[in-house]
Formats: structure tokens, C-alpha cells, sequence
């Protein structure tokens, strides 16, 4: 993504050749409530690119607002992460309280009682 502040007008271009990621993606949406901007939101391709930053000089509300952002992001995912890995260690366990009794050899004598019904 490409921001370029034109003509002293605080006017802003932004050149966007693909599905922005994650933080593109609050980016836009931040400056449109802060700033009370109409940049089209497209969807997000979801993903956080490693080199991303911040432009200099950025308003602190906005690095607090992705921030704050990413932190609940991390905590839900964490937190589904910790869910689906208790529920899956129920269901690998092999502890049970149903108990299996092998009924080889005891001393039932099926033609004593006679066959079942059916």
C-alpha cells in the first residue's frame, strides 16, 4: 500500500494493487473514523505482513487504536487455540468410563438358558 499526502490539503492517495492484509485493512478503517474519511474498504486478505509500519510522525491515537486492536485479536485466538486443544485432548484420551468385559470363557452356558428370541 501506498499513502501520499498531496497538495498541503492533508488530502490522501492511496494505491492499493491487491486485497490489503490485516493492518492495511484497520489502517483505512481507523483514518476513516478519525479523520472522518470515505477510503473504500475492501475486505482483507486477513494476514499480517512482517514489514509492515507505521508512516513517521503517525497520530498516537491510531498506533493505539491497532494496537489495542491486535491485542484483542491475539486474546481470541489464543483463547480458541486453548478451547480446540482441550476439546481435542478430551476426544484423543483413552481415559473412559465405560469399561469393556470380555465374556470369553466365563462360565455362561448359552443352551442352558436357550437361544434369544428374536
Amino acid at each position: 500500500m501506498n499513502i501520499n499526502e498531496t497538495n498541503g490539503l492533508q488530502d490522501i492517495e492511496i494505491g492499493i494493487s491487491k486485497m490489503p492484509c490485516l493492518l492495511c485493512w484497520l489502517y483505512m478503517n481507523y483514518l476513516n473514523k478519525k479523520y472522518d474519511r470515505c477510503f473504500c474498504e475492501p475486505c482483507t486478505n486477513g494476514k499480517i505482513d512482517t514489514k509492515w509500519c507505521f508512516r513517521e510522525n503517525e497520530d498516537p491515537d491510531i498506533i493505539n487504536m491497532i494496537n489495542q486492536e491486535l491485542i484483542k485479536r491475539i486474546e481470541q485466538a489464543i483463547e480458541k487455540r486453548c478451547t480446540d486443544s482441550e476439546r481435542n485432548s478430551r476426544k484423543k484420551s483413552d481415559d473412559s468410563d465405560i469399561i469393556a468385559t470380555s465374556l470369553e470363557g466365563d462360565d455362561f452356558d448359552g443352551e442352558m438358558y436357550g437361544k434369544p428370541r428374536i
